[in-house]
């Protein structure tokens, strides 16, 4: 989720404070919940009658929904900062721009903020601040911000601009940290107006508007137009011969030199200008040399000119900056000269970067070769670290069982009857999706269940950095790789009333996401979300409230749908009809369309799970029918279950 921090036009620097959940939202009565949820659908009725352009029915409504929020604030003591509040005014005034423009025949939306130039805005103020531990030949972290180049490769933390999104940028979160994590350290913050600077560059999308990106920041200069400056062309560069590799070599260049020169080189020497003109992008480029011609010479060490520059025989010494070169490496990459320069990885023209494998692969790998105590040794190592940096003074308790690792600072006893849940609905899944892996989730799945409101939005804060919608009381977080496998689900209690369907109902619908999301699966969020709480349904009966709920609801929001086939469309939804129309559409496709649906759905699933499209997935599965005739299907039905 992304956090309630707004960027618009020109920040101000109180975009990038995160605000805690309001305490006033845990006074609300079921009558005013439902009564939002009213509101809601409304609004979303309001929305399609603008894209119908029917601008006088949806003023009426839009005024009607804005009266009777006034009134549920007043009446909850709700804060204008309060998600449940504070969404629906956004969406009231945007819908009332958009009606007002409608009518007027001109453009909604504000004006476009005034274009921020890296070079004569942004980079002064990086290379005044923090060039003292990132600029020149410094490079703190392993982040150089001497040049633009420098400071979109990121460094030992990661990248640092996450363009349009300055809440997710990390240099934001740097620069705006508490004083103890703050950067520049030891120096004064930047001011409020150097903070809006950079983030709106980041929100019009972090480009470069200089001439060449490695120039240094002090350096730079605006880039020239079509002025009829004169370009200058580089004498091409004479081909090399390229030896390979005949295996009896002592020195592998992808195993045991390239890695380095991947890390240590090519922040200088890759890219489209290179320095020196020396290009360490590829092999081929490597062997071609720079502008004093060929750095290595196949069997002649001493006249290989990197041997001298590493050496410091000739001047600068490389690698510049705080990069030191290891023993072992230095020797191998004579041995690798010595035996005549001898290429062991396919095309030459392959970038090096392409040839070594990155961190994140190398942690895959050691994964993929780990054994199941292992994993599972991983799991509770994981789980306990992450428990103890949410909640470090809380006593954690857990239970532990075939398929999952329960852990939380409830009861013992509620451990181990949420776990004994969640083993009987692993079985279900088992059955429905024809799943014989043992365990489903490497090292198991682990179970965070947080006794109360606040340790559920902590964890948020903590391990995800993101502040919590009220709707929202679990979720699951599955990587590629099975590192992270886990839900986290609020202990709710287990009473269920039209807006909850109690924790069962909640570790259900998160446990099946948590399945659905198994090796790195991507299926639209009616999938994930409408399988859970299918699953759950069949629990509570037809006649529940909560089921009763999701089914009111789900009507409500395929009323504003132009054509029926939408409802397979991803984000067609807000995140509060999502649910119920998943939920809506999976129930039919398990009961609804035709014999055998509980085995046409997992198929269903298995297709998706492969990178089928939903179209492609439907053809499949239900030869006999389009996604256009699934969809017109599935809404008669959910009209005809209201009568």
């Amino acid at each position: 989720m992304k956090p309630t921090t707004i960027v618009c036009g020109v920040l101000v620097l109180t975009a990038f404070a995160v605000f805690a959940v309001s305490d006033a939202q845990a006074a609300i009565t079921s009558a005013q919940r439902k009564e939002l949820r009213q509101i809601s659908r409304d609004l979303s009725k309001a929305g399609t009658l603008v894209r119908r352009k029917k601008y006088d029915e949806a003023a009426k409504i839009v005024d009607d929904a804005d009266t009777r929020l006034k009134k549920v604030s007043s009446e909850a003591g709700l804060k204008p900062t309060d998600r449940l509040l504070s969404s629906k005014q956004k969406l009231i005034s945007g819908l009332r721009e958009k009606i007002e423009a409608g009518k007027s025949g001109k453009p909604a939306g504000r004006k476009k903020a005034s274009e921020i130039s890296f070079v004569k805005q942004v980079a002064p103020i990086l290379n005044s601040k923090c060039g003292r531990c990132h600029g020149g030949n410094r490079a703190s972290g392993q982040l150089s911000l001497g040049s633009y180049a420098g400071m979109i490769k990121g460094g030992s933390n990661g990248l640092l601009l996450v363009p349009k999104n300055p809440n997710a940028s990390l240099i934001m979160r740097r620069l705006t940290a508490p004083a103890a994590q703050r950067m520049p350290r030891n120096a004064p913050a930047l001011s409020k107006q150097e903070l809006q600077t950079i983030a709106a560059w980041i929100t019009q999308g972090g480009m470069f508007d200089g001439d060449d990106k490695a120039t240094l920041l002090a350096n730079l200069k605006p880039k020239a137009g079509n002025s009829g400056t004169p370009s200058t062309t580089p004498k091409p560069k004479p081909s090399v011969k390229i030896a390979k590799a005949t295996g009896n070599e002592k020195v592998s260049f992808k195993d045991d030199i390239a890695p380095e020169f991947v890390i240590k080189c090519l922040r200088c020497h890759g890219g489209n200008n290179p320095r020196g003109g020396f290009s360490m992008e590829t092999f081929e480029l490597l062997m071609t040399g720079g502008d004093t011609g060929r750095v290595l010479l196949p069997g002649n060490v001493a006249g290989s000119r990197m041997i001298r520059l590493i050496r410091g025989d000739d001047k600068p010494q490389m690698p510049q900056g705080q990069a030191r070169i290891k023993k072992k490496w230095y020797e191998d990459l004579q041995t690798w000269i010595a035996e005549g320069l001898k290429y062991d990885a396919g095309d030459p023209k392959i970038r090096l970067r392409e040839l070594v494998p990155t961190d994140e692969e190398k942690r895959a790998a050691e994964l993929a070769a780990m054994s199941a105590d292992e994993w599972e040794t991983l799991r509770e190592e994981r789980t306990t670290g992450q428990f103890k940096r949410v909640a470090p003074r809380d006593q954690a308790r857990f239970a532990s069982s075939k398929e999952f690792y329960v852990y939380g600072n409830t009861s013992e006893i509620r451990l181990k009857e949420i776990s004994a849940w969640a083993e009987e609905h692993a079985k279900q899944l088992r059955a429905l999706f024809k799943v014989n892996d043992q365990p489903i989730w490497k090292g198991k799945l682990a179970i965070f269940v947080m006794r109360d409101r606040f340790g559920y939005t902590e964890f948020n804060q903590v391990i995800h950095q993101r502040d919590t919608p009220r709707e929202l009381t679990g979720h699951s977080m599955v990587t590629p790789t099975y590192e992270d496998a886990y839900i986290v689900v609020e202990d709710i209690g287990n009473d269920s009333d039209e807006s909850s369907g109690g924790l069962q109902v909640n570790l259900i619908d998160h446990i099946t996401g948590a399945f659905l999301k198994r090796g790195g699966a991507n299926l639209p969020d009616w999938v994930t979300r409408g399988t859970g709480l299918a699953m759950a349904a069949s629990k509570l009966g037809s006649k529940n409230p909560f089921v009763q709920g999701l089914r009111t609801d789900a009507v409500q929001a395929v009323k504003g749908l132009d054509r029926n086939d939408e409802v397979f469309a991803n984000n067609r939804f807000s995140p509060s009809e999502i649910g119920p129309v998943g939920f809506a559409i999976v129930d039919y496709m398990l009961n609804g369309a035709g014999p055998s649906g509980g085995r046409k759905f997992g198929q269903f699933i298995k297709s998706l799970q492969s990178g089928s499209s939903v179209d492609a997935a439907i053809k499949a599965v239900y030869p006999s029918a389009s996604k256009q005739s699934l969809a017109d299907a599935f809404v008669r039905s959910l009209s005809q279950s209201r009568k």
